[in-house]
């Protein structure tokens, strides 16, 4: 999958949940600039947990969206 994938690292723990407003926005703009020039549906964004190969699985990036109900509202906000 990294061979043909784009990361994008949030960082969050049980004691920082979430992202900042600023943090959250810096996170908006990149998506959609990487959205527009590489021409990615926002259907091909995933979280880690959706696409984790390692065995046991991952429940990343759970401090941030802790569902792909609030993963997927995030995403209908990028431009």
């Amino acid at each position: 999958m990294n061979h043909r994938s784009i990361g994008i690292e949030h960082v969050a723990d049980k004691n920082n949940l979430g992202m900042t407003q600023e943090q959250q926005q810096c996170s908006l703009n990149l998506i959609g600039h990487l959205v527009d020039k590489y021409k990615i549906q926002k259907s091909h964004i995933y979280t880690h947990r959706t696409v984790d190969t390692i065995a046991g699985g991952t429940d990343c990036p759970k401090w941030i969206w802790p569902d792909e109900a609030s993963f997927e509202k995030f995403k209908e906000t990028i431009a």
